[in-house]
């Protein structure tokens, strides 16, 4: 069944292939962000010393999702199968995040634009042209 499939389905179109540009930049956007956000709180934590527990315990976080970011942006690059799924769970955490800001009344800007982008990604990396492509290339190598 799953050959009948592949044969009747689409190549990937023109626009998906922009489109995965797009979200590869948005993880390397998102890791680089990461990596400033590190930078910014240890300048702070400087002018505070009695915070470097905090900074030390959120730069290690932030340092992890980091390299998690710049990993599956290279992943979803190279079309690996397992980057997309890493990246499905990476943008749904991300989406439950900033549902819980919202419920918790604590609504800034920066949170729903990643909210919206997440929501992209994900819509992007369910599309059945897309799924397929990811089985595709990663079932030729």
């Amino acid at each position: 069944m799953a050959e009948s499939y592949e044969a009747t389905a689409p190549r990937l179109p023109k626009a998906s292939k922009t489109t995965l540009r797009l979200v590869v930049a948005y993880h390397f956007l998102v890791a680089a962000l990461l990596g400033g956000a590190i930078i910014l709180a240890w300048v702070e934590v400087r002018s505070a010393p009695e915070d470097i527990n905090i900074a030390e315990v959120m730069s290690g976080v932030a340092a992890t999702l980091a390299v998690l970011y710049l990993v599956v942006g290279w992943g979803i690059l190279e079309w690996k199968y397992w980057s997309r799924v890493v990246s499905i769970v990476l943008n749904w955490i991300n989406v439950v995040g900033g549902a819980v800001s919202v419920a918790r009344l604590r609504v800034n800007p920066e949170g729903v634009i990643s909210s919206l982008l997440s929501c992209l990604v994900l819509w992007w990396l369910a599309m059945p042209a897309v799924k397929l492509e990811f089985r595709r290339k990663s079932e030729a190598r």
